[in-house]
């Protein structure tokens, strides 16, 4: 008697019913007209925004704008002035910088390096909303900037050749341009397609009075959120929001120095916001490593959502597609890891901690941290002499998380330095008035070099620190996955201090100075002997270290078919070149190809729970998926 497993069949039946459901709902989405609103926000760098009050921004980014119904796709670590080094590096100032936002390709196209756009070439690379007045009559196409050369020379650009734009204003400030905007966006038709191009200036002001590390910074970006609150309103209270397809892109022509001004390739220069919101962008930050997105990615992506496809002039990409997932590259070159969740016993990596003094703890970001009643009551000192191993020139990066309520003066949180000088050697982070960071480092033969990020630090939460330190180029500072701050060169020597890296207090531990703090935890401590990616710094923000399972390609604690979509996807279906050993060989016949997923079902199963087996003779609602996936995929290729 033959065996017919029934759950093959009513799988079958379900994956079919609710991938149709799915097709179906994405295509109801992209069959509404398409409306875009861009919005530009002159000098707003990523590390202001993270660092500034804007609360409908950060609806646009968590998914609650539009009641759930919308999604945020978005990177702090979008890259305005092109690639360094190349035919594309361009000034990171204002001319260039909306030029290529507009055009979606660099100053090796549109030839603009100055803010006199001259010379210019926007005949052949054309602003993204004359594309759409060509190739889609029926568009309505707006644009209302503050700084007026955008619509002189970019803007009037459309006005060539037959086409116009529907609306276009210079209205002389950023109150009287919000005021244009929501008039115009609740003017637009329902069943017309639309694009609305904005650009706020006053930030840009301010970082130039003040600088990034300043109060008049983050005061004006706070400002200009609830300019953009007043744009989202007018949207939202569209009488047909609710069955509308919108998507709203936020980014920046460039960042501003520390002290102000901008036009170089620095880090705070060129790293930028990117933010792409609509009903089917992927809720979650963009991956970076492999294809960083930048400025020049917003011209295609508003073309694509309007409703034509980029020319293929355009070097820019379309963006909101993909979201990033913790990584479990984490666990390579890592030398120390404590977790603090009732001990000081090391991790994934390293020797146990030494405990001195008066240490409890409590609940953690992630199981539970280390902490203190009174400031200097105790401190953890590592076992491992980290900066002794890695001398003078091993690149390495360090992490952990911080909460606390209140403090005064300048208490040590991480320290290998006798604080009672920031000439001494080795690295060192404090507390400083303001919630401001002291990021102290100086090397045994190099000169002393501080970094003090404005406003990053807020009682009651707990915070990501990461830094990098790269010997032949910058130390870098993350918050939460942001930039927060870089040391253009790295400080010479080996940053061996007085003593080995302590937590809770400075390297010696006995800190005072009238120094003290309330509710100090520290959570997950970790070094690594090279340079984190960017994607993995974003990672650390997410989640906690936790050992990687073999094959598990999306990092969700799993190893099932959704896996091999991944390794599919990256190894691809057909028989490889031969390629050597490496992760995906599984049949270690020295190259990746379809034999080796044969050994990973085998091995791994097929079902979404770690390293289990399908019932003998069925095939799983994720194995179904990853089959309907391959043929339609497949199809989609012959069709081409």
């Amino acid at each position: 008697m033959r065996h017919t497993c029934q759950c093959t069949l009513r799988f079958a039946h379900a994956v079919v019913a609710c991938t149709f459901a799915l097709v179906v709902a994405g295509e109801r989405a992209q069959a509404q007209p398409g409306k875009s609103l861009v919005i530009g926000i002159d000098g707003l760098g990523s590390y202001g925004l993270y660092a500034a009050a804007t609360p409908r921004i950060d609806s646009l980014i968590d998914g609650t704008f539009g009641g759930g119904a919308y999604h945020g796709s978005f990177t702090p670590h979008a890259y305005a002035g092109g690639v360094v080094d190349t035919a594309t590096q361009q000034p990171t100032v204002s001319g260039p910088g909306w030029s290529t936002i507009l055009t979606g390709v660099w100053a090796d196209r549109h030839l603009v390096t100055n803010n006199s756009f001259s010379p210019r070439d926007f005949d052949n690379h054309p602003p993204y909303l004359k594309t759409l007045e060509v190739g889609l009559p029926s568009v309505y196409t707006a644009s209302v900037v503050n700084w007026a050369p955008i619509d002189t020379y970019v803007i009037d650009a459309v006005e060539v050749g037959g086409t116009s734009m529907d609306f276009r204003s210079t209205p002389g400030n950023d109150v009287n341009v919000t005021n244009v905007v929501t008039a115009q966006l609740a003017a637009l038709e329902s069943d017309q397609p639309a694009a609305v191009f904005v650009q706020f200036d006053d930030v840009d002001g301010a970082g130039h009075s003040s600088g990034t590390y300043s109060q008049g910074y983050l005061d004006e970006i706070a400002d200009t959120d609830a300019h953009v609150g007043a744009l989202l309103d007018a949207i939202t209270a569209r009488p047909n929001f609710a069955d509308e397809n919108w998507q709203i892109i936020i980014t920046a022509d460039h960042g501003h120095r520390t002290g102000g001004g901008h036009g170089g390739q620095t880090a705070l220069e060129r790293t930028v916001p990117l933010i792409v919101t609509s009903k089917i962008a992927a809720q979650g930050w963009m991956p970076v490593d492999d294809d960083r997105p930048s400025q020049a990615d917003v011209a295609p992506t508003a073309t694509r959502h309007t409703g034509l496809i980029p020319s293929s002039d355009v070097v820019g990409k379309i963006r909101g597609r993909a979201a990033l997932s913790p990584t479990s590259t984490l666990i390579d070159g890592l030398v120390a890891h404590l977790p603090l969740d009732g001990t000081v016993a090391a991790g994934l990596a390293g020797s146990d901690a030494i405990a001195v003094g008066d240490l409890s703890y409590t609940e953690g970001r992630f199981g539970q941290a280390v902490t203190v009643e009174n400031y200097g009551d105790g401190y953890v000192r590592l076992a491992d002499d980290l900066a002794a191993d890695w001398g003078n020139d091993v690149d390495f990066s360090v992490s952990l998380w911080i909460k606390q309520d209140g403090f005064n003066s300048d208490p040590a949180f991480l320290s290998n330095k006798d604080w009672a000088s920031g000439n001494n050697t080795g690295i060192n982070l404090a507390l400083n008035p303001d919630n401001t960071l002291d990021f102290n480092t100086k090397g045994g033969s190099g000169a002393r070099a501080d970094l003090h990020p404005y406003a990053l630090f807020r009682p009651g939460i707990w915070q990501n620190i990461v830094f990098t330190v790269d010997r032949d180029g910058p130390t870098t500072l993350f918050v939460d996955g942001r930039l927060a701050g870089e040391l253009e060169s790295t400080s010479i020597g080996s940053f061996d201090g007085a003593a080995n890296f302590a937590l809770l207090n400075d390297g010696i531990g006995d800190y005072g100075f009238n120094s003290t703090t309330t509710g100090l935890m520290i959570d997950e401590f970790a070094a690594w002997d090279r340079l984190l990616t960017l994607d993995e710094i974003s990672s650390l923000a997410m989640a906690a270290l936790t050992a990687p399972l073999l094959a598990d390609g999306n990092g969700d604690g799993l190893v099932d078919g959704l896996d091999y979509l991944i390794w599919a996807d990256h190894y691809g279906e057909q028989p490889a070149t031969p390629m050597g050993a490496s992760d995906g060989d599984y049949n270690g016949d020295d190259r990746v190809d379809g034999l080796d997923y044969l050994v990973w079902a085998d091995r791994f199963g097929q079902v979404g729970e770690a390293v289990a087996a399908p019932e003998p003779g069925c095939v799983s609602p994720l194995i179904a998926v990853t089959l309907l996936a391959a043929i339609t995929r497949r199809a989609s290729r012959r069709r081409l």
